[in-house]
């Protein structure tokens, strides 16, 4: 039977949100919609609050992430699917909303079943203290890649 290595290549998580630290503006918070605000503050996982730099927090932020979806994503999924030995790839799209919970999760890989499950975990996220743009919680959009490797 073939085995499945499981490799979160969260080196991108970690890269995932952070290349995205503009947030577009409501229409009631600007008269022009197209107009992007950096981020005052990411937002920070449960636990890495008292990290003392930025930078320190997101790194914290990517690798309680990634342990998350390592221990809650179901790769028996994949040995039933019957993949041909190779490497694949699915990549997740969502939000985190101003409350810090996930919103519009969806998925993209090489099977639906595959996808539905990424979505189910990322759905299970804790609550994150949201984003912070001129000081007030924000809705941030992120995505971040997972690589299975079949062998």
């Amino acid at each position: 039977m073939k085995q499945i290595a499981l490799v979160l290549c969260l080196v991108c998580f970690y890269n995932f949100g952070y290349t995205q630290d503009t947030i577009q503006n409501s229409a009631s918070e600007t008269k022009n919609e197209d107009e992007l605000l950096v981020s005052d503050e990411t937002p920070v996982f449960p636990g890495c609050k008292r990290r003392k730099t930025e930078d320190a927090r997101k790194k914290c932020m990517s690798d309680k992430v990634s342990r998350f979806i390592m221990r809650r994503y179901n790769v028996d999924i994949f040995n039933d699917l019957n993949f041909p030995s190779g490497k694949y790839n699915i990549t997740i799209m969502f939000k985190l909303d101003k409350e810090g919970g996930v919103i519009e999760a969806k998925a993209r890989g090489p099977h639906p079943l595959l996808e539905e499950e990424a979505v189910r975990v990322i759905n299970k996220l804790p609550r994150i203290i949201p984003g912070k743009a001129k000081g007030k919680p924000v809705t941030m959009p992120y995505s971040l890649s997972m690589d299975f490797g079949v062998y």
